[in-house]
């Protein structure tokens, strides 16, 4: 199963070129820099993009500031991140999760994953928020552990 899920916490003065649809907010800047130049001011845009494809065939799902609203059940599975090369661990995750966020035409809408789906919304969330998998980490697999579990 090919899995995508790709969180972008985006500060308005850290550009990301590959997302071009930011590019307005840091003409924004940029225009409220050149024409207001308060000493003392800071103009901050602030925003959480979140994408998730759970396969090919499915369309890229994009979340706007995404929260988690309601959560069921639980699952302990081993997950790693390409933030986090070479590590594994077992995390506690809901089974089922319901997201609200805003899509880019500014509507609030809900989304509802269960399993696999609601263990990628848990992580990917996670890292907008500053948190890695291993900071939720039951156990943390070691190099044996890896290899036996992972190949």
């Amino acid at each position: 199963m090919n899995h995508i899920a790709v969180a972008i916490h985006y500060d308005s003065f850290c550009l990301n070129p590959l997302v071009v649809y930011r590019l307005p907010c840091f003409l924004l800047l940029l225009f409220l820099y050149i024409f207001f130049p308060f000493q003392d001011k800071h103009y901050i845009i602030n925003y959480k993009v979140l994408y998730y494809q759970l396969n090919e065939k499915e369309e890229i799902l994009e979340l706007i500031d995404p929260v988690i609203v309601d959560s069921e059940g639980e699952q302990e599975e081993i997950e790693g991140c390409l933030s986090v090369p070479g590590k594994w661990a077992y995390t506690r995750r809901p089974m089922k999760v319901t997201v609200e966020a805003t899509n880019r035409n500014g509507e609030r809408f809900t989304v509802t994953g269960e399993g696999l789906t609601a263990r990628a919304f848990c992580h990917e969330i996670d890292h907008l928020d500053g948190k890695l998998f291993i900071d939720e980490a039951v156990h943390i697999l070691t190099d044996e552990e890896v290899k036996k579990y992972i190949g």
